[in-house]
């Protein structure tokens, strides 16, 4: 069972471009869950994983412009769409 769960577990990678003066590249980092691959509809749609807004944007709400999921067994996986949620 924990094998199941930790095997769940994944390390988020973000990268974000600041424009300000000059361009810089800001680096962050959050971990996430793998949830399962069907929407709620049954629909299959790749595998969902939950995390929280602040781990995949900025200060200002703008989502990271790179984001490279990784798993317990060391693989990387470059992602162009995930949605995190903040509740305050």
């Amino acid at each position: 069972m924990v094998e199941l769960i930790c095997d769940s577990v994944v390390e988020i990678q973000t990268e974000y471009v600041v424009h300000s003066y000059f361009q810089a590249v800001r680096s962050g980092a959050g971990s996430g869950v793998i949830v399962g691959e069907y929407q709620l509809d049954g629909t299959k749609s790749g595998y969902n994983i939950i995390t929280n807004a602040h781990v995949i944007q900025d200060d200002n709400g703008n989502t990271s412009s790179n984001i490279v999921i990784k798993t317990t067994d060391g693989k990387e996986y470059a992602v162009s769409s995930v949605r995190g949620i903040d509740s305050y």
